[in-house]
């Protein structure tokens, strides 16, 4: 029925933008509401990346189309770090901007994030701007043959 796939939109929605919690109807009449999730700065250089590629494509459509648009990234601590769960490419597209802040909230993370976090300190990457920016075919490659490597 309708009312549950519009349940489901919004539940993968929130997989990536919890900060979002009040939806509307069509006609501007309230629809659904959840708990307010506390949102704060944080300087971009502080932040650990989880990630070691950022995808070109998807970088320079951000940087073309969210110009001045706020954005907010999900972190959590890891051994006393801010760490980026997702919204990489994102923080680049800010840091490239030359933004000293972010808007980041708080959120779970997934068990894998610590042994990404520590396959990126070994590779040196402790900072948004160390992670490569690389062709889509390339990105997808590196990433689909990591996920394999590491579901074995």
């Amino acid at each position: 029925d309708k009312m549950s796939i519009i349940l489901d939109v919004i539940n993968e929605f929130r997989k990536y933008d919890k900060y979002v919690n009040v939806f509307y109807n069509d006609d501007n009449s309230f629809y659904k509401a959840y708990d307010e999730v506390f949102t704060f700065k944080l300087p971009i250089k502080i932040i650990q990346p989880s990630k070691f590629f950022i995808n070109k494509d998807r970088l320079e459509c951000i940087e073309k189309y969210l110009e001045n648009e706020e954005i907010y990234i999900p972190v959590t601590i890891i051994n006393d770090e801010y760490v980026i769960i997702d919204g990489h490419t994102r923080l680049l597209a800010k840091y490239n901007e030359d933004f000293k802040m972010v808007n980041v909230y708080m959120d779970k993370s997934d068990p894998i994030i610590d042994d990404l976090v520590y396959m990126a300190k070994e590779n040196n990457i402790n900072h948004i701007n160390k992670c490569e920016v690389i062709s889509n075919d390339d990105y997808n490659t590196y990433w689909n043959s990591f996920l394999t490597s590491i579901s074995e």
